[in-house]
């Protein structure tokens, strides 16, 4: 059972997804509803009004129609007796998690066609404990998360014994909502018996991040059974408690990383590489995997950012004499560092926000403090101008720029201003692009089988 959540009722899915999608209409945020006959409506929907909107006058406009009716708690205990059970869904919302509260409403007396537990948390361990009283429940449950593990929570909905799941139409209607069309295709992957499982794990963007996209874009068209799922760990223990966790259900073919994890994971791999972004998992040796005992699997290890590093400069056209600016501390500053120095480029400058961990780099590889004078090249490694309140004002004058912010609504500032001052540039999109083929040759290669891959990829 997939919900678009829609707040008109101009919004029908696409008739090739009728036979599976229900639509959500909140009353409370539709300004079209008076004057819509809900005689009419599909049998498929599902009627919802939250706050002060809700009426018993709208509550008995809602009883004409043939739609499930959403009532919460507060509102089921004002109106008892209106709603058939068969035509209801009792919901309720919880902040945070609380064991007693989950266990009283997965006990209620109150008969109904679906019971809705709608959950806010950060922590991963709180889905599974909510999981398990389910289990325990033998309800029919809509279990939804909200938080940074929204998107992976409803996208797997039953394999965490949940019903179905919610998705807003084309923006968010409450707080961390992710989109329909950001569930659906990990869903339809899921349902069609996928048996492998790629994560890409990270903070909280990676629920945004194009890897997600388009590696389920490119399994779905060519009928490959893996699917790629989103990571947003608070820390690595609750990111290794997540692919434990997955590994229950998928076989686990490879990892990509991003920040804060990329020298966490190479650590626990013990890797050549300090810093790594792409990890393939294999049963069989080949040519650039090896054995790691912990895991009890073969290992290849690659940081495909170092590759589109080369490829943008290259691109760029940048000389070994030109000056740079290394805007940022992090692991892929590090790697650029590093990368740069090899290649024999000597005027490398640094800034950053944090000022110990500049210092470190600039310390560890000879790098140079800013003198004032413009830049042939800047490459910003951070987040800086991926919101529109960012300051950017302190950031040197530069003639080109490698931006690895790719807009997730709207354009980063510094891409921006770039393209305004017509500067040759590589934005985050495109330096992701540049990455793309290295990493997932580096997913799927067994030097046997994988060209008709690469090739349709």
């Amino acid at each position: 059972m997939l919900v678009i959540t829609a707040p008109n009722f101009s919004i029908l899915p696409e008739k090739s997804l009728k036979r599976f999608i229900w639509m959500e209409y909140r009353l409370d945020l539709c300004d079209d509803w008076m004057e819509k006959d809900f005689k009419q409506l599909p049998i498929n929907t599902i009627l919802t009004c939250r706050g002060p909107r809700f009426t018993p006058d709208l509550l008995q406009r809602m009883l004409d129609s043939p739609s499930l009716i959403d009532l919460d708690l507060a509102q089921w205990e004002k109106h008892q007796d209106a709603v058939p059970a068969e035509r209801l869904i009792l919901s309720v919302h919880l902040d945070e998690f609380d064991e007693d509260s989950i266990r009283s409403f997965l006990n209620h007396p109150q008969a109904a066609k679906f019971y809705k537990l709608i959950l806010k948390t950060e922590r991963f361990a709180d889905i599974i404990r909510t999981k398990t009283l389910i289990e325990a429940a033998k309800r029919d449950i809509i279990f939804n998360v909200q938080g940074r593990w929204a998107l992976l929570q409803r996208s797997l909905c039953d394999i965490f014994e949940s019903l179905g799941c919610y998705g807003a139409y084309d923006d968010s209607v409450v707080t961390d909502q992710p989109l329909f069309g950001d569930i659906l295709r990990i869903w339809l992957l899921n349902n069609q018996d996928v048996e492998y499982a790629l994560a890409i794990i990270g903070s909280e963007r990676v629920n945004k991040s194009l890897t997600v996209q388009c590696y389920n874009y490119a399994y779905e068209n060519i009928k490959k059974n893996y699917v790629m799922l989103p990571i947003p760990a608070n820390d690595l223990a609750e990111a290794f408690e997540v692919l434990t966790f997955l590994k229950g259900y998928f076989k686990l073919a490879g990892l990509v990383i991003t920040n804060p994890f990329k020298k966490q994971i190479a650590t626990f791999l013990k890797c050549r590489q300090s810093i790594i972004n792409t990890v393939q998992f294999s049963e069989t040796k080949h040519l650039y995997n090896v054995y790691n005992p912990d895991l009890d699997t073969y290992v290849y290890t690659k940081n495909t950012d170092v590759v589109a590093l080369r490829n943008a400069l290259q691109k760029l056209d940048i000389k070994p004499t030109q000056r740079i600016l290394i805007y940022g501390s992090g692991a892929c500053a590090e790697a650029f560092a590093r990368e740069l120095k090899l290649r024999d480029y000597q005027r490398i400058f640094i800034m950053g926000r944090n000022e110990e961990t500049v210092k470190q780099l600039k310390d560890r590889f000879q790098l140079l403090d800013p003198d004032g004078e413009p830049f042939d090249l800047l490459i910003n490694t951070t987040p800086l101008g991926s919101d529109a309140e960012d300051d950017i004002s302190h950031i040197p004058k530069f003639n080109q720029l490698i931006d690895l912010n790719y807009p997730y609504n709207d354009q980063p500032l510094l891409t921006k201003l770039a393209n305004e001052q017509n500067l040759p540039l590589i934005d985050g999109i495109e330096f992701w692009q540049m990455q793309f083929d290295a990493q997932l040759h580096c997913l799927v290669y067994s030097e046997a089988e994988n060209s008709d891959l690469l090739d349709r990829a």
